[in-house]
């Protein structure tokens, strides 16, 4: 074992796989929201086209639908500053990062020319996610409520 807060070269391994792993499964789960927030959408647009809603539910089936869209935008905007905060994790030192990037001669990523926005990201990214989830159940919620109305 290395010294006092030394990670050896296999605690590195551990950690970056288990990080890559938390990742994945985050990301996938953002994918889910947007794909579902997106056929909510879909499918609650194409009962409003043929003619499914009634102006008793008008109302509601307008919020079911506004729910949805908002939930959307919250689940694509999660998964943008996630890119930026995972970028920012994986370049660890951003002098050396930044130097690779003056070397190769290329622009160097958003991660590291506006650093002081990443925490801000992250601290939004771990609230915005929970109004993205929220909003599309209450969607559901309302979708439903509507459907049952009418029934």
């Amino acid at each position: 074992m290395g010294d006092e807060g030394e990670l050896t070269e296999a605690q590195v391994e551990f950690y970056s796989s288990k990080l890559c792993f938390l990742w994945e499964q985050y990301m996938k789960f953002l994918g889910v929201g947007i794909i579902a927030s997106g056929a909510t959408l879909g499918l609650l647009a194409n009962a409003a086209a043929q003619k499914l809603v009634t102006p008793e539910i008008s109302c509601v089936f307008s919020f079911a639908i506004v729910l949805a869209g908002i939930g959307g935008a919250c689940f694509l905007a999660c998964r943008w500053m996630c890119q930026i905060v995972m970028e920012r994790q994986i370049y660890a030192d951003p002098k050396t990062a930044k130097k690779y990037f003056d070397l190769v001669n290329t622009s160097a990523p958003s991660a590291l020319k506006y650093e002081e926005r990443v925490e801000r990201y992250y601290w939004l990214n771990n609230r915005l996610k929970f109004v993205a989830a929220g909003c599309l159940l209450l969607s559901w919620g309302f979708a439903i409520w509507a459907v049952v109305a009418v029934v």
